[in-house]
């Protein structure tokens, strides 16, 4: 009778305990996440789980390098989302019983572009058109910040390259004895479904193919380097009166003069002028001094940019150069007086000295520091529109913020008021009569220009007599065991350079022009 009285009691225990252990019972849910067709698994492919009808997420789980996931869930129906950058998401309706679920996850890559380019040369051919080789190519990720490829084009003429979803690439094409050029390319990047700057009509192909795993879209484009002749005309963007004219009173960038100044950079041994032409609409005089003044401050422009002051000129020719028969008096439709209406860039000399160019890794380093600065001198003074000779830029015009013109070793009563370069306090020297001198630390992430003016096997406790004029030193003890000591003048790369060999060079014999990028520390000429 005990004994059936136990066996009741437990009976009674288990038929209570039954629904709770199902209701917190966890079924075991696993698979794999893999690409279509069956090409193989993905890995880090993220699958999160949401309640049937719910936004919040239960679970995330991340898929191993053999594409494998797994999660326990409670028996219900649940939406799973998975996503891969560079696949298409996907999403799942699943029901969890109580047996263990297994799911085979396909995703289908997103389609790309294939860059088809193939190099030509002008020439005297049937087309007018010739293959090139010789030229380097080099392909640099802008959204990934980093080098894609460098191309050594020796014996072949053509190219391909792929283009992914949200990138922005920059290509650059050299080659000695030619005119580089620069491609833009931006694949859903900077509201731009696709866009590629610098190549005047390229070909895009409906038809999708597979290439590896990828679905692609090919692309085709001939891509023309021209040899440098003084008074060749290149083609460059028109720049919109609008823009020239308000630029100075309010700020902002100007795409096609930016395409220039980068156009101007890429290639250092070619001197250019920039020319303004009007149509034949308006006072003949009145077309020349506005299209002279439009000139003087896209010469401006550029040079702020960092285009060398001697190797550009501007010159207005208003109505001087039509390209048809819109004079005065000719009764013409505004498609034909925008035909006259353009900048033109004109080469006025070529280098024959040899040099060398900067890598697309260093061209890049330097476009963010002058990013940088241009974001920091947003209170510099501005260009102003010129309202007569007497305010018309000249021929040294910019709008950085101006070097102080070094003056030797006088005396001053106060240091500098320029903000550091580092968030390390400064600390002053002793045995400094003249002048209170900030000596800084080096934030050791900075890069842009510098000049190096003093080094020392050991630490500085007293001020050297010629470094006493500077308001401001920056050191470093580099892996060397040797103190370096710089100054960072602020402005343009021209402006720089211009301050170093005219102001900094005649009185410190021993200074040296450095620039602190993504190869670390380099001593320029």
């Amino acid at each position: 009778m005990q004994n059936n009285k136990y066996s009741y009691l437990f009976l009674l225990l288990l038929a209570t305990w039954l629904p709770c252990s199902a209701l917190f019972s966890q079924t075991p849910v696993e698979g794999y996440v893999f690409e279509s067709n069956n090409v193989g698994f993905i890995d880090h492919a993220a699958v999160t789980v949401y309640e049937l009808n719910g936004k919040k997420a239960i679970s995330t789980v991340y898929s191993d390098v053999y594409g494998h996931i797994a999660v326990d869930l409670a028996p219900g129906k649940y939406r799973l989302s998975s996503h891969k950058d560079m696949f298409e998401d996907r999403q799942d309706t699943i029901q969890v019983k109580t047996a263990k679920l297994f799911l085979k996850l396909e995703m289908r890559r997103q389609p790309g572009y294939l860059f088809d380019a193939n190099l030509l040369e002008a020439g005297d051919g049937p087309s007018g058109k010739t293959g090139l080789t010789g030229a380097t190519i080099e392909i640099y990720n802008r959204t990934l910040d980093q080098l894609e490829a460098v191309l050594k084009m020796k014996t072949t003429t053509s190219f391909q390259q792929r283009f992914e979803q949200g990138m922005h690439y920059t290509i650059l094409i050299r080659k000695p004895g030619y005119i580089g050029k620069r491609v833009e390319v931006y694949v859903n990047n900077n509201d731009c479904p696709l866009c590629i700057d610098g190549i005047p009509g390229f070909e895009t192909s409906g038809t999708v193919k597979m290439i590896g795993t990828n679905k692609v879209i090919p692309l085709s484009a001939d891509i023309v380097l021209e040899r440098p002749e003084v008074g060749k005309t290149i083609a460059v963007p028109y720049v919109k009166e609008e823009q020239i004219d308000n630029w100075g009173k309010q700020p902002q960038d100007i795409k096609s003069l930016d395409q220039i100044a980068k156009l101007m950079k890429d290639n250092p041994d070619i001197s250019f002028e920039i020319g303004f032409h009007t149509d034949a609409r308006g006072n003949d005089n009145y077309n020349l001094e506005i299209s002279q003044k439009r000139a003087d401050l896209a010469r401006a422009y550029v040079i702020d940019a960092g285009v060398e002051p001697e190797r550009v000129t501007a010159k207005g020719y208003g109505e001087t150069n039509l390209l048809n028969e819109c004079a005065n008096g000719v009764e013409c439709t505004e498609a034909a007086h925008l035909q006259n209406r353009r900048t033109e860039l004109l080469i006025t000399a070529v280098s024959t000295e040899p040099y060398q160019w900067l890598s697309i890794e260093q061209i890049v380093e330097e476009e963010k520091i002058a990013a940088r600065t241009k974001v920091e001198q947003k209170d510099a003074p501005k260009i102003q529109w010129p309202g007569g000779q007497k305010n018309k830029p000249q021929p040294e015009a910019n709008n950085s913020v101006p070097i102080p013109e070094f003056k030797g070793n006088q005396k001053s009563e106060s240091a500098g008021e320029d903000a550091t370069h580092s968030g390390a306090p400064a600390r002053k020297l002793e045995n400094v009569p003249h002048k209170n001198v900030n000596i800084n630390l080096m934030d050791g992430a900075y890069a842009g220009m510098a000049i190096q003016v003093f080094k020392s096997t050991e630490e500085m406790n007293s001020l050297p007599k010629q470094l006493r004029s500077f308001p401001e030193i920056y050191w470093n003890r580099e892996a060397d065991g040797i103190w370096y000591y710089y100054i960072l003048p602020k402005g343009s790369l021209s402006d720089v350079k211009k301050y170093y060999k005219k102001t900094i060079k005649p009185e410190h014999p021993d200074a040296l022009l450095v620039r602190f990028g993504p190869k670390g520390k380099e001593y320029l000429k």
